[in-house]
């Protein structure tokens, strides 16, 4: 089962991005050399293989004076995801109008496309959020359940989703158990 492993989801990955002009291709060439370059070793090796993460932590920077030691909340972001994400909001900044109305959706469906293509899925499959938990919420609210059905969450769970959960329960009538 070769094509399910992480390291092929991960070149895969890596090929789609390149496939989208947001990103710089010459980043992505690296991270595909540096990813075939450790295709021989386990993944205990590359765990343990400080040289393949210093190349991963080149792509990020971190600020001296501060430690994160939580990403779960809210991560960084790679360098080249944020020149991307500022280089369009400045595209879009000198165009908004005609942007938003013209362009878009063009945008959009183009990149819906390739991230269909890449999933073996339809674009109409393909929603895009602004994170995770905005996706998760969306699935929360979508779940089809009556008034009094019940859901089980943890006091550990995320708390957004803890909210999502208690909205639901607001709206629909849901029962909400927590368990510790």
């Amino acid at each position: 089962m070769e094509n399910n492993t992480r390291r092929n989801f991960l070149q895969k990955t890596v090929m789609a991005s390149a496939s989208i002009p947001i990103f710089n291709l010459a980043f992505m060439e690296n991270l595909k050399a540096g990813i075939d370059e450790n295709k021989h070793k386990s993944a205990k090796e590359i765990a343990a293989d400080e040289t393949f993460w210093y190349q991963i932590q080149k792509a990020f920077t971190v600020s001296p004076h501060f430690t994160n030691l939580e990403n779960g909340y809210f991560s960084l972001t790679a360098d080249e995801v944020l020149e991307a994400q500022l280089k369009n909001i400045r595209m879009i900044n000198e165009q908004p109008s005609w942007y938003m109305r013209k362009k878009q959706r063009e945008d959009r469906a183009a990149i819906k496309k390739k991230l269909a293509k890449f999933a073996g899925v339809s674009p109409e499959e393909i929603a895009l959020l602004s994170n995770t938990t905005e996706a998760l919420n969306i699935v929360i609210q979508g779940i089809e359940m009556q008034a009094g059905d019940e859901a089980i969450v943890s006091d550990q769970d995320y708390g957004s989703m803890l909210e999502a959960f208690e909205m639901r329960s607001k709206r629909f009538g849901t029962v909400v158990k927590k368990v510790t």
